[in-house]
């Protein structure tokens, strides 16, 4: 999980300013594995099955992984530019993987929370 976490930050911050789809999925699947591999050290989890059932949810991740508000700000609000419909942050992936078009800003502030975690993640694993 550490070394997802870390390829995957790396490649999403080569993405900087161009492919915003990709670099959204890479720096939300980075987080995702650093969030779930915090998890697996302190409870000495053995198995990235133990983690499994947390899926894609960053917001339980976070929970589960004690990550306080002075480590990372508040999950954004990101919204379907067509329908004014909310994502979960558990969706980001899925729609910018898909396509979907997000409101600008709001996709903007998802990409700079997910830069952000990555920065309080590296912090946590790294010591």
């Amino acid at each position: 999980m550490k070394k997802a976490f870390l390829a995957n930050a790396k490649a999403a911050s080569s993405l900087q300013g161009a492919h915003i789809p990709g670099r959204g999925m890479l720096a939300f699947y980075s987080v995702e594995c650093g969030l779930k591999y915090v998890i697996m050290v302190e409870k000495r989890y053995r198995s990235t099955d133990q983690v499994a059932s947390f899926g894609h949810s960053l917001q339980n991740l976070i929970r589960e992984a004690n990550i306080s508000a002075a480590e990372l700000s508040s999950v954004p609000t990101v919204k379907v530019q067509s329908t004014g419909n909310t994502l979960s942050c558990g969706d980001w992936h899925t729609a910018w993987r898909y396509g979907v078009e997000m409101v600008k800003a709001d996709c903007d502030n998802a990409i700079e929370f997910l830069d952000d975690a990555i920065v309080a993640l590296k912090k946590r694993i790294n010591g």
